[in-house]
């Protein structure tokens, strides 16, 4: 059997690792010209540094399965195509996601998170991170550090509400300490080359020489429809829906595990023999549901592989 995954983050290499391990044929074209997706960015957030050794380790076992990868090769129908696959896997993750109609958007100086924190530097003196969720928290901690001014604002009452108690407490301190300034019920109205416009509880022009956004992802599957029409499809990761890593781990196992089997049987992977209604429900589900065999890396293992760029 011959798969075609298109996605070199951590869904796609997960279930291309398991699909070579298993012996099948695997072609992976990944569009940049390095593995690991949005899970690479998250091992540069500070005290989540072990991430980057679990993507090592999975970029390791990814060419020791035999998986041909194909680095700066974007995915097209016709790529597809002409490897004459039996199953494809749409594994291409997810985009920031662009304030609506926010007059400045455009501007020079405004950066999205995974942009700073490929390389902080970009960054002024005087930033306003848009989004308190935790990549933008995270954005915010790695500014705060090299001694920014920094200010985030939140549309919402609270900020990191999807941050468990624990690493809340610490982050929050972490950033408390670096003099980061948190607004909440404030919603971006505009940026200009000098300031942030905002509104809501009051309105408000915020110095800003940089703005950053981190305002959530959306998913990316805009060649689902041509993909099918070459051979069977299964869309996995963020890709479905933007979820924890965890998640795009679990999804990735179960596709892969079963595939070959439900392929026999000329059938889509069913969820609900692993306990789920269907793919939705996998927004719920949680790391104690993981395989059991399933190992995401070791925290070492460095190989002469090239991490980053």
């Amino acid at each position: 059997k011959k798969a075609v995954v298109v996605g070199g983050g951590a869904a796609g290499m997960e279930a291309a690792r398991i699909l070579g391990d298993r012996g099948a044929k695997v072609v992976l074209f990944e569009s940049y010209g390095h593995l690991g997706g949005q899970w690479r960015l998250a091992g540069k957030a500070p005290y989540k540094y072990e991430i980057a050794g679990d993507v090592q380790w999975l970029i390791d076992n990814l060419y020791r399965s035999g998986v041909d990868v194909r680095l700066n090769t974007p995915a097209t129908p016709g790529l597809v195509r002409q490897e004459q696959p039996d199953v494809i896997i749409l594994a291409t993750g997810a985009v920031p996601r662009i304030p609506d109609q926010v007059e400045g958007a455009d501007l020079p100086h405004v950066f999205q998170a995974h942009e700073i924190l490929e390389d902080p530097q970009k960054a002024g003196s005087k930033i306003v991170v848009v989004g308190g969720g935790a990549t933008g928290l995270e954005t915010a901690e790695v500014l705060g550090d090299l001694g920014k001014d920094v200010t985030v604002i939140e549309m919402f009452e609270e900020v990191a509400a999807t941050i468990g108690p624990a690493r809340k407490y610490f982050l929050m301190e972490r950033l408390r300490k670096y003099g980061v300034k948190l607004q909440t019920n404030t919603r971006l109205k505009r940026i200009t080359a000098q300031y942030v416009e905002t509104c809501c509880d009051e309105a408000a022009r915020i110095p800003a020489d940089t703005v950053v956004i981190a305002t959530g992802v959306r998913s990316v599957s805009d060649l689902q429809e041509e993909l099918a029409d070459i051979a069977r499809l299964e869309v996995i990761g963020d890709a479905l829906e933007p979820r924890k890593a965890t998640q795009a781990f679990y999804e990735a196992n179960v596709v892969a595990r079963t595939l070959w089997s439900s392929y026999d049987r000329g059938d889509k992977v069913s969820f609900r023999e692993y306990g789920l209604k269907d793919h939705q429900d996998h927004r719920d589900h949680t790391a104690d549901a993981i395989p059991p065999d399933l190992n995401i890396g070791s925290g070492g293992g460095m190989s002469d592989r090239p991490l980053m760029d």
